[in-house]
């Protein structure tokens, strides 16, 4: 007989049907960041005030900093916890996402503003307390909490952490101003919006 190290994994046998419907639109809402045109918005976020121009750039820097944590430590570290191989498999669909977010916001800080402008913003954000502290939280949480802990912080810093950061763009495209950038934040929202959707489930 056989000694069984590992066994083969049968998607058309899934525990949960959260899973199997969670991989189907995950894999529909796939996006490439440099496919918008943010560059066209150049033009008029010059002719934006000073201060607004900040609060654009740093918004988005500080969405790199804190997807960063995401990307590289975050969902790795929910995946610890995966109970099937399915839900280790929608967890590294959305740590794919999560990269493509980040991705998103490093990009939009290039086509809007210069090398200079841009490393001033990440060292801005590098430098916040207040964004060093979360992190900083958030990645005890992550790297010594129990199960259910690590679902709670990943439902907080993807949904009121994260959409704090998205209020800069999304309001100036509520006057009609910076659509293209705002559209790398509706891409960036469907994948962040999953993910505190998805431990939420699994926290229950």
């Amino acid at each position: 007989m056989t000694k069984k190290y590992y066994e083969a994994i049968n998607w058309n046998d899934m525990e949960d049907r959260v899973d199997r419907s969670a991989w189907a639109r995950l894999n529909d809402i796939i996006w490439e960041p440099r496919h918008v045109p943010v560059r066209e918005d150049r033009k008029e976020f010059l002719q934006l005030d000073e201060p607004v121009q900040q609060a654009v750039l740093h918004a988005f820097g500080a969405l790199s900093f804190s997807s960063g944590l995401q990307m590289r430590n975050g969902i790795e570290q929910l995946k610890q916890d995966a109970i099937t191989p399915e839900e280790s498999a929608v967890l590294n669909a959305l740590q794919y996402l999560e990269s493509i977010a980040n991705n998103g916001y490093s990009y939009v800080l290039h086509e809007l503003s210069n090398d200079e402008e841009v490393k001033a913003t990440l060292d801005w954000a590098n430098n916040n307390p207040y964004l060093q502290k979360k992190i900083h939280i958030l990645s005890m949480i992550y790297q010594g909490g129990e199960a259910l802990q690590k679902k709670v912080a990943d439902v907080i810093l993807e949904t009121a952490l994260y959409h704090s950061g998205f209020y800069a763009p999304l309001y100036l495209f509520g006057e009609g101003k910076m659509v293209r950038t705002a559209e790398i934040v509706k891409l960036a929202l469907r994948g962040t919006s999953f993910s505190g959707i998805y431990p939420g489930y699994k926290f229950r």
